[in-house]
């Protein structure tokens, strides 16, 4: 008779996830840092989550008092939002999800202002009239028809 040997793992254990196994699963990094940040052992204790929910009520008491400020002022900025919005990730336990779905819409937005800047300081002309006369072409050949040649 063989006696086999299944080894389990810890019920502790169960469902989380290690940081070494992150790195061998190949998952993308935005990934493997929205697991780290919401479903790792050290991020489920009790302590760093009221660190989570205190730094969320802080910066959320902050985007607060940032957009009143500015409403008095007689401006309404994106920015408190933007923070008001980190916040509530923070203080619901979703910081991960949050910085892996808007990491790349950051950059993007980054990179978008920066290509803005530097078009802007070429100081190069911008010619429509081209385009301009391409388009009187389409219109008007959509209603000039073409006589049957008989």
């Amino acid at each position: 008779m063989t006696d086999v040997v299944v080894r389990e793992e810890p019920p502790a254990r169960r469902g989380r996830f290690t940081v070494r196994a992150l790195i061998r699963s190949g998952v993308t990094p935005l990934r493997r840092l929205e697991l780290y940040l919401d479903a790792s052992q050290a991020s489920d204790a009790v302590l760093p989550r009221r660190i989570r929910q205190c730094l969320g009520v802080l910066f959320g008491s902050y985007a607060v008092l940032l957009e009143v400020t500015a409403v008095r002022h007689g401006d309404l900025p994106v920015t408190p939002v933007l923070i008001l919005m980190v916040a509530i990730a923070l203080f619901i336990g979703r910081g991960g999800r949050f910085v892996h779905y808007f990491v790349p819409v950051a950059l993007g937005l980054a990179s978008y202002v920066v290509a803005t800047r530097l078009t802007a300081d070429l100081r190069l002309g911008v010619h429509y009239t081209p385009q301009i006369d391409a388009e009187r072409l389409r219109i008007v050949s959509r209603f000039v028809r073409p006589e049957p040649a008989s």
